[in-house]
């Protein structure tokens, strides 16, 4: 794979510098790592250091998986006629992110793509998990995942930074895996099979991994597969990958 990943500089948010990310910032100026080499994770994806203004605001790796035949797909009808809790019985990938997997015949509407705010999202009954993944699948929208507890100058930011790219960035509350994500960190970014997560809100990481995922798309087929059932009526559990920072 192919990848263009250009740095810029800012100002370094110290609030939300950890002593591990002051170590990783210094470890790549003594040693000279080039931050745009990628390494093989152990689960068949690629992990892409870090930009420092990305440690500089408790930023983990980007990373990218190309799932393969049988990883994802649409859920087929008669799912939804033999499952009474289809949604709570739907198997996920074991990244914590949604990057890929089974997901719903319609994405969310063009008209939900926007910020919601955590009061919105507690009434909302058609966003859920496979209606964001088919939206990303189908229109490469970004959603920024912000957890329910973090500041609210945080969460204001998110909500202009939404505003200024309407109809291309979805916003949206974090609930799944118990409202936590990695470690301590409180947002994070997803795109179809690529995903970053971070300690606060930055627009400049924002613009890093919008640019990112852009120029390193991740591929999918013009017609999608159907998710694959078992004659009892389940659908197969996705493996193969394990858990993303």
């Amino acid at each position: 794979m192919s990848v263009k990943f250009s740095y810029t500089p800012t100002k370094i948010s110290f609030a939300a510098v950890t002593v591990s990310t002051i170590l990783a910032m210094i470890t790549l100026v003594i040693f000279g790592i080039n931050p745009n080499q990628p390494t093989r994770t152990d689960w068949g994806g690629w992990a892409y250091p870090a930009s420092l203004d990305s440690l500089t605001n408790g930023c983990g790796d980007i990373y990218v998986s190309e799932p393969v035949e049988g990883q994802f797909g649409v859920i087929p009808p008669e799912y939804w006629e033999l499952n009474k809790d289809a949604v709570a019985n739907i198997p996920r990938h074991l990244m914590i992110l949604p990057v890929f997997g089974y997901m719903a015949e319609l994405g969310v509407p063009q008209s939900d793509i926007k910020f919601w705010s955590v009061e919105e999202a507690k009434d909302n009954t058609t966003i859920n998990e496979q209606t964001i993944l088919r939206a990303m699948y189908d229109s490469d929208i970004t959603v920024i995942w912000y957890s329910e507890t973090l500041n609210p100058v945080d969460v204001a930011s998110i909500r202009n930074y939404a505003n200024e790219h309407e109809g291309k960035i979805l916003a949206y509350p974090w609930t799944m895996n118990g409202g936590r994500m990695v470690g301590d960190r409180q947002v994070g970014f997803s795109q179809w099979g690529i995903s970053q997560t971070c300690g606060v809100f930055n627009e400049v990481v924002a613009d890093e991994f919008l640019e990112f995922s852009t120029e390193n798309r991740v591929g999918r087929p013009d017609v999608i597969p159907e998710a694959p059932m078992s004659e009892d009526g389940t659908l197969f559990p996705i493996g193969g990958y394990r858990t993303n920072g």
